[in-house]
């Protein structure tokens, strides 16, 4: 599959390099984001240009500070061509060497997962704390540290309390694709794939780039191949991902994690029904997993001020709910470990009707917030579960008001029904009643509008 969007992510770290090479002065970006989700392609993509030689260096869990000292000054060999490389026992001091080489031979190096340096190289985040103000003045070297632990990133070079807070001149925290990209991506690489496909695609993957590549570039985007490649010997690691990143970002701490995520997945949104049970307070957990991670989000209707006693939440990361929908609960890993992929293939088809029409309605809330127009987006149902409305959409500025109702089939959009609906809404919001309102019905055939 082709690079694809990340624009402005591409910009901003070329005029990083530029500004640390016309101005000799060392400059530090952190990239950080969840797995898959296209961190080193998008570093590679921006700065792997000849531009200045481009130094990349892995850093391997199983590895010790010598030999990520040595693969860092191969790699620094190679691209900017020394013919006698020194060799170091300490990290810090091939870094060192490096920032005072550049002064004459400007670079850019990368460290990729460099989180696990918390373990493999003790000490290290102080050492270059010392390093990078001592030496950065007059170096011409980018220094890109990019990690999926975002949660661990954030704390290493966002809180007052580490030794690089301040240091890092930029911090990018790469998302999935939005829907404009997503939809560029799909419409060149599956041109004969329709609407239902798209929704699918992103249901399934929620614009990870790199959950998106494995299915197109398998050539699955097609009504059925999805479902069927999932459930088969070729979709375990997409399987697999789910306990994967929360083993990764939670450590000894994922079971709990994982419980949470099961209740909120089961109807129990509420937070003393996710408290229930678990020892520990529930609530940094909660934190991390909306605030850090995106996976989870706070269920509140339009234009309510959120409150977290009586907040309720649902699992928002469109990867995640399929995964906790066809795949996560224990009848379905047995199902998996048993390779009874008919079984599994059939319940999924069965589910996905009612799965996608939530999709439908997420799909539409993403691509108006996208939309700089609408300055407040979201659902709305009032107190007595009478009224529900899919999408509730607000210009402020030339005081205009979109209510939606989302629906696969079109013939099932009842306008009356959604003009009662948000005759409710105006009620519980008299403030909005002089504003001028659009009721629209939303179907596939309206994906890709703009409004």
């Amino acid at each position: 599959m082709r690079f694809y969007g990340r624009v402005e992510e591409i910009g901003a770290l070329r005029a990083l390099r530029t500004r640390a090479v016309k101005r000799g002065g060392a400059a530090m970006a952190v990239v950080t984001g969840r797995r898959r989700i296209g961190k080193t392609s998008l570093i590679r993509k921006a700065l792997e240009d000849g531009e200045t030689p481009y130094i990349y260096c892995f850093v391997n869990a199983y590895s010790d500070e010598v030999g990520v000292a040595r693969e860092l000054m191969r790699a620094a060999a190679q691209a900017c061509r020394i013919e006698y490389p020194p060799a170091f026992g300490r990290l810090i001091d091939a870094v060192e060497y490096l920032l005072v080489l550049s002064r004459d031979r400007p670079m850019t190096i990368v460290f990729d997962e460099c989180q696990v340096l918390d373990r493999t190289c003790p000490g290290f985040w102080s050492d270059l704390q010392r390093a990078w103000d001592l030496r950065k003045d007059g170096a011409k070297l980018l220094l890109v540290m990019s990690g999926s632990v975002q949660t661990m990133l954030e704390r290493i070079f966002g809180d007052a309390n580490e030794p690089l807070y301040g240091r890092a001149d930029q911090i990018m925290r790469i998302r999935p694709f939005g829907t404009e990209t997503l939809t560029k991506l799909f419409e060149s690489e599956c041109p004969e794939g329709g609407m239902i496909e798209l929704l699918k695609l992103y249901a399934m993957t929620g614009g990870v780039a790199r959950y998106v590549e494995l299915l197109v570039d398998s050539d699955v985007v097609h009504p059925d191949r999805m479902i069927n490649f999932v459930f088969s010997e070729s979709g375990s690691w997409f399987r697999d991902e789910g306990l994967i990143l929360l083993a990764n970002e939670f450590k000894i701490a994922s079971t709990t994690a994982m419980t949470l995520l099961e209740r909120i997945a089961s109807g129990r949104t509420r937070w003393a029904e996710m408290q229930d049970g678990i020892e520990q307070p529930i609530s940094a957990y909660v934190h991390r997993l909306e605030e850090h991670l995106g996976i989870i989000g706070r269920i509140m209707p339009a234009l309510t001020k959120p409150q977290q006693k009586n907040a309720r939440y649902e699992i928002r990361d469109p990867y995640f709910r399929f995964w906790f929908r066809f795949m996560a609960a224990a009848d379905k890993q047995a199902d998996i470990e048993n390779k009874h992929w008919g079984r599994l293939i059939k319940a999924t088809e069965a589910g996905m009707p009612a799965f996608l029409g939530r999709t439908l309605e997420a799909w539409f809330r993403r691509r108006f917030e996208e939309n700089d127009r609408w300055s407040k987006v979201g659902a709305w149902w009032d107190r007595k579960g009478e009224n529900e409305i899919g999408l509730v959409a607000l210009d402020e500025s030339s005081k205009e008001l979109l209510v939606g109702e989302c629906k696969l089939n079109p013939t099932k959009i009842d306008l009356d029904v959604v003009r009662l609906k948000a005759a409710a809404f105006l009620q519980t919001h008299p403030e909005l009643q002089s504003w001028k309102l659009e009721v629209a019905g939303l179907s596939p055939e309206d994906m890709l509008r703009t409004w």
